[in-house]
């Protein structure tokens, strides 16, 4: 329905390159969580979204100088409605993920894998869309959902957008400002939304207006795909305050690029830039309320 000019596509193109490689830690590559992580699946009706409830995260703390570390569970008190859809770069990107896993895997299976135990800190329950799962009346239906809970709950959304609209799973159109304006007013346990998706500002009054406490979203084409993981680490270190999350992850950005190996391994293959030329370039998000 809509076409991207090439100068977009090719920096949506490098974006999710280095989010796929980005996503590997000392050559390792993300596989299926295990029961550690999930302690239960449950496709649902439809087959293109699933409930996955989250194994109990322990942590261990150290009460005192002298005492002996000790481990213990963490309290969660959030839900989480995870969607990853792509239908831009992820055909460009098969060959390599074919590659590395021996079989057909979809990015949106391989981000999954690579969130999952990020998220398991944070989060007891997760409504997982599918890739192809994501589109107008599903969106609004998972929202319904997640209220049905009453329970408190964010919303992890990477996606790819343009002015005022989110592209949905391939075949399925968009989801515009119109189709969340709809939304407006009914959403009562709905506190942060991570929004990757480029414009993804031009949305942020929409979303504040249904109900979300809070919008992390980015200004015009968006290629800072470092973020979320640092985002998920700080909010289980901030008890789910996604506030004092992104203002973590703000603060200590240019030092974690910087001093990582990884990272700066990733910038050199994908973009063939040192950090600060990449820090110098990359937006981060903004908070809005």
């Amino acid at each position: 329905m809509f076409e991207i000019m090439s100068p977009a596509l090719r920096i949506l193109e490098k974006s999710l390159l280095l989010l796929l490689f980005a996503s590997l830690q000392a050559c390792l590559y993300p596989k299926a969580p295990r029961s550690e992580t999930v302690a239960a699946t449950q496709l649902r009706p439809a087959k293109t979204s699933e409930w996955v409830h989250m194994a109990p995260y322990r942590k261990t703390v150290n009460s005192g100088p002298r005492a002996q570390p000790v481990s213990v569970i963490q309290k969660r008190s959030k839900n989480l409605l995870f969607i990853v859809a792509d239908n831009v770069i992820g055909e460009k990107l098969q060959p390599e993920l074919s590659r590395i896993y021996k079989k057909n895997v979809r990015l949106e299976e391989v981000l999954w894998w690579f969130y999952a135990p990020r998220i398991q800190k944070t989060y007891n329950v997760v409504l997982r869309l599918h890739w192809n799962g994501f589109n107008k009346t599903s969106f609004a239906e998972s929202l319904r959902t997640m209220e049905a809970l009453k329970q408190e709950y964010d919303v992890l959304l990477l996606a790819h957008g343009i002015p005022n609209h989110l592209i949905a799973s391939p075949g399925q159109g968009v989801i515009s400002f119109r189709d969340i304006g709809a939304l407006k007013g009914s959403l009562r346990y709905a506190d942060a939304l991570y929004l990757q998706a480029c414009f993804g500002d031009s949305l942020v009054g929409d979303f504040l207006d249904a109900g979300f406490s809070s919008v992390i979203a980015y200004e015009g084409l968006n290629w800072n795909f470092f973020y979320p993981q640092h985002f998920l680490d700080a909010m289980a270190s901030h008890n789910g305050d996604a506030e004092k999350a992104h203002d973590k992850v703000v603060g200590s950005f240019d030092t974690k690029i910087k001093w990582s190996v990884r990272d700066r391994e990733v910038l050199k293959r994908v973009f063939g830039e040192k950090p600060a030329e990449y820090l110098e370039n990359v937006q981060m998000p903004e908070l809005y309320f």
